[in-house]
């Protein structure tokens, strides 16, 4: 198992290619990017997932999973993983 980064969008929905059975674990930025980190066996076929960022009180969808928050200047993002 390792551990992959990916750069998702800082709003709205971003669709990842992952390794089949991928733990998506956290989401944060790094460097002035918003990032999701994810535990990955690297031999795995691909898989899409849909990873979503949005403000406090927007529609979030069906949410799987809660990756994580940030501030971006007054707004707070949540960040999701969705159906």
């Amino acid at each position: 198992m390792k551990i992959w980064k990916y750069v998702v969008k800082m709003d709205g929905m971003t669709e990842l290619l992952v390794p089949e059975g991928a733990e998506l674990v956290t989401a944060g930025l790094l460097n002035g990017d918003l990032c999701v980190w994810a535990i990955v066996d690297p031999a795995e076929a691909k898989t899409a997932r849909k990873v979503l960022s949005v403000w406090t009180g927007n529609e979030a969808g069906n949410v799987l999973k809660y990756l994580g928050i940030f501030n971006r200047g007054p707004l707070v993002y949540h960040v999701v993983e969705v159906s």
